[in-house]
This record gives structure tokens, sequence and C-alpha cells, in this order.
């Protein structure tokens, strides 16, 4: 739920760059996670 109010508050301030950056952070994360769990 925070999460959603991060991103929420850096499109509102338009600082798209770093909402976009946090969102390819947390890919990056989900994608490790994933690789974690088959290996």
């Amino acid at each position: 739920m925070s999460n959603v109010t991060l991103e929420m508050k850096a499109v509102k301030a338009e600082d798209k760059s770093a909402y976009y950056c946090v969102r390819e952070l947390r890919q990056r994360l989900v994608e490790k996670q994933h690789r974690e769990r088959k290996v």
C-alpha cells in the first residue's frame, strides 16, 4: 500500500525519471528472486 502511495507522489511531483527508476529496480528484484527460487 505504501509503495502505491510513493509512486503516486512521484507521479504528482512529475519526477517520472525517479518513478521509472524505482519501478525498474523493483522489477530487477522480482526477477532476481525468481531466479533464486529456480536454483
